[in-house]
This record gives structure tokens, C-alpha cells and sequence, in this order.
């Protein structure tokens, strides 16, 4: 794991608590792509597979996490939440599971910049796949809003 990855992780896990609980560990980040990495024995359900809210959490975690990366390196520092999310589980998940996230349209990028810079509100749906070795376990679609002083923020502090 790379010093930024590292990073990243620790931030999860001191902001997030639950994500610490859940081994959550942000395993890769190109600029377009985050992957997230649970292990299932904190995770486990009563039939020995990954637990649903877990198998969700981690997708909403990974959308968040590549969300907020991106408004980090692009200099802002704003709430971000979640507004909406859909599961679809399609397969049990009986080993490490990862969530692997993008822009569902990178095109609305510009956008939520666009939004933050004029009225201090942003939106942007992301698209998360959670996988278990190659087998896509489940599929999930979240909007996430940023919010916060129009404008770029000043504020590194909180990097």
C-alpha cells in the first residue's frame, strides 16, 4: 500500500469509525477509480457470507471515498453525504470483497465544480461494483452532495 493509500485509509478509519470495525483498506486510486477492500470475517452474517448492510456500507463508503478524493485534489473541502443509494445483490460473497467506484457520467464532474463555485451545492452519482475474487457480487448506484462556501476552499488543514 502506497504512503497515499495509507493515507487515505486513515482518514476512513479515524473519521469513519465503522470503517475501521469493517477492515475497510483503500487499496488503489487512479484519479478516476477507487477500489476498497473489506475482509469478511468482521462482516459476516448468520450463514457465514458477507452481511448486506456491510456489502452496502462498503459501496457508500467507496463512493464517498472517491468523492472526496477528487474534491481534495481539486482543492475543495466541503460536507459531502450521501443522498441516495440502491443495492442490487446478486451473488453471496464468501471472501475479501472489494467495492470498485467511478462517475456514473464523467461529465458531471464540471458540474457539481460548477454548482460549488455558484450556489455552494454540488451533486454527483457514482456506479459501485462489489466484487469478490472476478465474480461481480453486487451492483450499486448512490448520489452523493457536496455542500459548503461557493468557491474553492482555502483550507488544507483537513487533508
Amino acid at each position: 500500500m502506497t504512503a497515499e493509500l495509507a493515507k487515505a485509509t486513515e482518514y476512513l478509519h479515524s473519521h469513519i469509525p465503522m470503517t475501521a470495525h469493517m477492515g475497510v483498506e483503500v487499496v488503489a486510486w487512479d484519479g478516476t477509480t477507487v477500489r476498497l477492500s473489506a475482509p469478511l470475517a468482521p462482516n459476516l452474517n448468520h450463514r457465514e457470507t458477507a452481511f448486506g448492510g456491510s456489502i452496502a456500507g462498503l459501496g457508500i463508503i467507496s463512493g464517498w471515498t472517491l468523492l472526496h478524493l477528487k474534491l481534495r485534489e481539486a482543492g475543495y473541502h466541503r460536507r459531502l453525504v450521501v443522498f441516495r443509494s440502491q443495492t442490487e445483490f446478486t451473488a453471496p460473497i464468501e471472501d475479501t470483497f472489494e467495492a470498485v467506484t467511478r462517475l456514473a457520467d464523467p461529465g458531471m464532474w464540471p458540474k457539481l465544480i460548477r454548482g460549488l463555485d455558484r450556489k455552494g451545492i454540488g451533486r454527483a452519482t457514482v456506479i459501485t461494483e462489489i466484487v469478490c475474487g472476478t465474480e461481480v457480487a453486487a451492483t450499486q448506484e448512490a448520489t452523493y452532495v457536496a455542500t459548503g462556501p461557493v468557491g474553492p476552499s482555502a483550507d488544507t488543514s483537513a487533508k
